[in-house]
């Protein structure tokens, strides 16, 4: 009896579901963490990076379906495509010189650190729990290196690039100087994986949605549902530049810097 059997008739009905999910991944990979790590990872994160930004790319230049393009925050402003070409290369630039040996590097530092991508796979609590302390340091190691970003020594040499777009689109999310993309994208993204030992499945779990919300964060569209205050927030941010730099909204709220964008939002609702 394999140890994937034994592991099987002891889990709990949902847990099998995972188990079973994860193991025919796991398979597919031969069973090689490194492959694993590296391959999957880029599966995962270009699935989610290119299928949102095809949707948001088609919906920008053909400004269609109209139902919800209606949603376009500046919908006074088009995109140039001289512009948009220059953000694809810096795009390409960033994610195979900076990625891809970033995936690499994580995977011997998760392996030291004792993430597993093997069939000890998390329960439904278990992955909960880590996304809620991920999702935590998202917000802190995005909010202090963002801010970092703007003070005068780093802004005109490398954040100044990433603002060229006062109304942003999917792709500028990762529009960005291959530092800054290696500070605040890469490394604040795998540093909650990393704390909380969590498995590869937690881990894709994570990159996948986050890549996902990081586009619709940049996206310039306010659509109804849960994304909406993070859209507009950021989109604020790159319309005045010195507010707004987290990602949820909590540390800017401590210290005082989406001040303007309270007072925007709530002179919105008095005019409506």
């Amino acid at each position: 009896m394999s140890v994937m059997d034994v592991t099987n008739e002891t889990a709990a009905e949902p847990d099998r579901f995972l188990l079973n999910t994860w193991a025919s991944i796991y398979q597919t990979f031969g069973e090689d963490d490194l492959i694993t790590f590296f391959f999957g990872t880029i599966i995962v994160t270009s699935a989610a990076f290119y299928g949102t930004n095809g949707f948001f790319m088609i919906l920008d230049l053909a400004k269609m379906p109209k139902f919800l393009y209606k949603y376009k925050i500046q919908s006074d402003k088009q995109v140039e495509m001289r512009k948009l070409r220059k953000a694809l290369r810096q795009a390409a630039i960033n994610q195979i010189l900076v990625s891809l040996p970033a995936f690499v590097a994580w995977y011997y530092i998760a392996k030291w650190r004792g993430c597993s991508c093997g069939y000890d796979v998390p329960s439904g609590w278990e992955i909960v729990r880590d996304l809620v302390v991920i999702l935590a340091v998202e917000e802190i190691g995005f909010y202090y290196t963002h801010r970092m970003w703007h003070h005068p020594i780093f802004y005109q040499k490398i954040h100044k690039l990433h603002h060229e777009w006062t109304a942003p689109i999917g792709i500028v999310a990762v529009y960005l100087h291959p530092l800054e993309y290696f500070v605040s994208g890469v490394m604040v993204a795998l540093a909650g994986p990393i704390i909380m030992g969590s498995h590869m499945l937690t881990s894709w779990i994570w990159l996948f949605a986050g890549v996902i919300a990081t586009t619709v964060h940049h996206s310039g569209y306010s659509f109804p549902g849960p994304l909406r205050h993070t859209t507009e927030f950021h989109d604020f941010h790159h319309l005045k530049y010195n507010y707004c730099y987290g990602v949820f909204g909590i540390l800017d709220y401590i210290h005082g810097t989406d001040t303007l964008y309270r007072k925007s939002t709530k002179d919105k609702r008095k005019s409506l």
